[in-house]
C-alpha cells in the first residue's frame, strides 16, 4: 500500500509542479500561490477518491498503517513548497 500511496503522491507533485512553471510562463505569477493552494485541495480529494477502501478501513488498522500515507504526502508537499519557492523567487527577480 505504501508503493501506492508513494506513486500517487509523487506523480501528483510532478502534475502540480508542472503545472505552476506552465501557469508562470503563461503570466499568472501573482496568482500562483493561490493556485498551488487548490491544487493540494484538488490533490487530497483525488486522493479520498482513489483510496477510499483504505479510509474506510482506518478505524480497524494499527497506528503504523495509519500512517503509511503521511511520510509520502510531507514528503511531497515539502518537495513542492521548495518548487513553489523558487517559482515565485525567480519570478521577483
Amino acid at each position: 500500500m505504501i508503493v501506492s500511496f508513494s506513486l500517487y503522491f509523487g506523480a501528483s507533485s510532478a502534475v502540480v509542479i508542472g503545472a505552476l512553471y506552465l501557469l508562470k510562463r503563461g503570466g499568472k505569477t501573482e496568482q500562483l500561490g493561490y493556485i498551488y493552494l487548490g491544487f493540494i485541495l484538488l490533490k487530497l480529494l483525488v486522493f479520498a477518491l482513489l483510496f477510499s477502501d483504505f479510509l474506510a478501513a482506518i478505524d480497524t488498522l494499527e497506528i503504523r498503517q495509519r500512517a503509511q500515507p503521511l511520510a509520502p504526502l510531507f514528503i511531497s508537499l515539502l518537495i513542492e513548497a521548495l518548487a513553489v519557492s523558487k517559482l515565485l523567487k525567480d519570478s521577483v527577480k
